[in-house]
């Protein structure tokens, strides 16, 4: 059994060997030294000094990811930092990154990347410099250089790690601030619904005439040629190569809003909401621009479609049985006005229904006469009385009516005539209705007949119109 365990590990130890050593690959290391000494304390508790160098894998830039272990020259191979957990490969991917070459040159932001590295590595031991090791000598100072750094790092992370939505108003310019675009990206607009221009740190928004979401692409160019690479040696210094990491692309949703206006009509004494009102939306060049015509519910709504300005509401056409307002209604709309409520009201339209009563002989004015008005559902309304002037009014809304006396004065005959009044503006209706006197005893004529008991000749007088009084006979014929 010791033999098998024995034979077994002998072929797995021949192939881990086998696989680095098919894997290993042969890189030129270069280093140039800066004169400047790290000192920073190993995790046993000793300290540790040496000279900083700056190195180069292969012509690329590069950083030492085990701090304190020696530097080898061989037995190199590809790996990656997944070892390290998701969030210390982040950190140090990002200060690899955004360090040095990243619009920052020169050996003091080579050196600061390599200290927030090791520091990272550390679990955030400091890390000094000197002019000479063990801090003896001059104290370096490359705090402001790493602030640089991590700023950039943050306000890169801060801007691009969620999509941000911004607001503007229909004509109005947007600039957004702290992109750090730096030429580094591409900006990519479906449909061109707007211009836009951009520098290192903003992006200017113009001509923004449609309302509507759109979305803008910032699409990461890729910052170095090749892909950043982890060069793992078992036995010596691991090594992290400069290079493309991940894009941070990001989605930029600019939302367009035009003002609004919300109107409702409605009945000016009642209140009750009108439909079918039509009115028009001028600019201040009185040209027309929107027509809203209000529905069922009294309601037109312009939604998210006006620029900042003033303009002025007007009646094109007023509800069936309403006056026309001709006013016009200024508004102006704005940041902190882009939604406008506005209730517009109408005065039905109304007639002064009078009616005069007259003798139709003398054209004398007859009071105390009664008349029923109805609708033109045949509903009684309303029942008016002439007073002395013989004058009967009534105030009428909008609509077909009729009316018919309905009591006459005691010394003139009941007109059962039906008589139409239409009220369709707001005026004066007047209507003249002429009666019939009764004619008194005076005013009756008595016919010369014989004088005779015989009652032949009656159903002749009745006929003719002759009544008989009491229980003698008399003859009257009306006048007419």
């Amino acid at each position: 059994m010791k033999n098998i365990v024995k034979s077994m590990f002998i072929f797995l130890s021949i192939f881990i060997v086998m696989f680095i050593c098919e894997n290993a690959s042969a890189i030129s290391i270069t280093s140039e030294p800066t004169g400047i000494y790290f000192t920073f304390m190993k995790d046993n508790g000793h300290r540790f000094s040496d000279e900083m160098v700056i190195y180069k894998v292969d012509g690329e830039y590069a950083y030492c990811i085990e701090p304190g272990i020696s530097l080898g020259s061989s037995n190199y191979y590809l790996s990656d930092l997944n070892y390290l957990g998701s969030d210390l490969k982040k950190k140090i991917e990002d200060y690899m990154y955004y360090g040095y070459k990243f619009d920052r040159e020169g050996r003091d932001y080579y050196i600061a990347t390599q200290a927030l590295i090791w520091e990272a590595l550390l679990s955030s031991r400091h890390v000094t410099f000197s002019t000479q090791l063990f801090e003896k000598g001059n104290i370096i100072d490359y705090s402001f250089y790493k602030n640089q750094i991590t700023d950039g790092i943050r306000v890169m992370n801060n801007n691009f790690e969620t999509n941000n939505i911004y607001d503007v108003f229909l004509g109005d310019e947007l600039t957004i601030n702290n992109l750090q675009l730096n030429g580094r990206y591409d900006v990519i607009v479906d449909g061109n619904p707007f211009n836009y221009s951009y520098r290192s740190q903003s992006l200017k928004i113009f001509n923004t005439n449609n309302v509507g979401t759109y979305e803008i692409q910032l699409k990461e160019k890729d910052k170095y040629n090749n892909p950043y690479l982890v060069y793992k040696n078992d036995s010596k210094q691991d090594l992290l190569v400069l290079g493309n990491i991940y894009h941070k692309d990001k989605k930029l949703i600019i939302n367009i809003k035009g003002g609004s206006i919300n109107l409702k009509k409605e009945d000016h004494d009642t209140h009750e909401l009108l439909p079918d009102a039509v009115y028009g939306l001028y600019n201040e060049n009185d040209e027309l621009l929107y027509e809203l015509v209000t529905d069922e519910n009294g309601k037109s709504i312009i939604n998210n479609s006006l620029a900042k300005g003033t303009y002025y509401i007007k009646e094109l056409k007023s509800p069936i049985g309403y006056e026309l307002d001709d006013n016009k209604y200024y508004i102006t709309i704005d940041n902190k006005n882009s939604v406008i409520d506005i209730t517009m009201d109408d005065n039905m339209i109304k007639g002064n229904f009078t009616i005069i009563k007259q003798d139709k002989e003398s054209k004398e004015n007859i009071p105390d006469t009664e008349f029923d008005i109805y609708d033109d559902n045949n509903s009684l309304i309303d029942t008016i009385k002439t007073d002395n002037e013989g004058k009967a009014s009534i105030v009428l809304k909008y609509g077909r009516y009729h009316y018919q006396e309905s009591k006459s004065n005691d010394k003139y005959e009941l007109d059962d005539t039906i008589y139409d009044i239409n009220i369709d503006e707001s005026t004066d209706y007047i209507r003249v209705v002429y009666n019939n006197k009764i004619p008194t005893e005076d005013e009756l004529i008595i016919p010369d007949v014989p004088n005779t008991n015989s009652y032949s000749v009656i159903p002749l007088l009745i006929a003719l119109g002759v009544i008989i009084v009491k229980e003698e006979i008399y003859y009257y014929i009306y006048y007419n």
